[in-house]
Parts: structure tokens; C-alpha cells; sequence
């Protein structure tokens, strides 16, 4: 679960992880390809993604909004 009014990511069992910033969009996915869900934003402000503990990259235009695709359908793209 991500809260934005503070920027932190939740799991059951306890584990709370600040990432972000005010107007960012959480992104949850496996972005790395480990098959294991990251802890990632879109900020809109610059169009950057951000991946804790790894890459960040700079990929659309003011005004697009993220849309993850599903591992089982990324094949499809």
C-alpha cells in the first residue's frame, strides 16, 4: 500500500519504507526483473521514474499517466 499524504510504502507484517515525493505516483511492479514487486514512483513534475535502490529514467511528456501491464501480458506489447 503507498500513502501519499507522506510518501511511504506499507506491507502486511509491519515494514514501512519512505519513497518519494509530494505529487508522485506509486507504480508497483517488478521493474527490475527479479520477480519480486519494487518499490518505484512516477513524478509527473519531471516525467521520471524512480526505482529504490536502483535506475531512474526520464521517458514521457507532460501529462501522460503510467500504466503498469502485467506480467502475464507483457508478451502481447
Amino acid at each position: 500500500m503507498y500513502r501519499p499524504s507522506n510518501q511511504t510504502w506499507y506491507s502486511q507484517g509491519g515494514l514501512a519504507t519512505q519513497w518519494g515525493i509530494t505529487g508522485d505516483r506509486a507504480i508497483p511492479g517488478d521493474h527490475n526483473g527479479d520477480g519480486t514487486h519494487d518499490v518505484a514512483v512516477f513524478r509527473p513534475s519531471n516525467q521520471t521514474w524512480y526505482v529504490k535502490g536502483g535506475l531512474s529514467t526520464q521517458w514521457g511528456i507532460t501529462g501522460d499517466i503510467p500504466v503498469i501491464i502485467p506480467a502475464a501480458h507483457r508478451s502481447l506489447y
